[in-house]
């Protein structure tokens, strides 16, 4: 993820500028709330911030932990029917399969859209191949699996929000 991380930033904090109501984590072995940071106005300053935050997205990911911890903490608050909630991941996860899907499916209950943007999705199916991320085991609850690797698979994410 964190080839990818500086153009997903950039992106996400175009949609907190762009959409009212917004809300920006990012999930490590923890949950961290990000929309602050992706809100400073100067950006060599948001990208000082972004480094200085331990564990933000760089090494291993919890992706069940962090959503049961977004799902406790936060779900009632940032969401509702109306949203639409993005999983930046490339799946890599230590997660167990069985662990993942009742996160994603409390998640998926209480918002209108799921989509899923994987930075390597584009790279597997050029490859023939299928991602194994246990996230993959949620999948009924993801509306959207997004390749999030280009400018492209990111305008064409932007056509999805609508």
């Amino acid at each position: 993820m964190s080839y990818y991380s500086p153009m997903l930033a950039r992106f996400v904090r175009g949609l907190l500028h762009n959409f009212d109501n917004s809300e920006a984590f990012t999930f490590h072995i923890d949950l961290n709330r990000i929309t602050d940071l992706l809100l400073e106005t100067d950006m060599q300053m948001m990208r000082k911030k972004l480094e200085g935050v331990e564990d933000l997205w760089f090494g291993g990911t919890n992706i069940s932990a962090s959503l049961t911890s977004f799902n406790q903490h936060y779900l009632d608050d940032v969401a509702n029917r109306n949203t639409v909630v993005l999983l930046i991941s490339d799946g890599c996860d230590v997660s167990l399969e069985d662990e993942i899907v009742a996160p994603v499916r409390e998640l998926r209950q209480k918002v209108r859209k799921v989509f899923w943007i994987n930075p390597i999705e584009a790279r597997l199916q050029r490859a023939g191949l299928k991602s194994s991320s246990p996230l993959m085991h949620a999948s009924a609850y993801i509306d959207e699996i997004v390749s999030g690797d280009s400018l492209h698979s990111l305008e064409r994410l932007a056509r999805l929000l609508g």
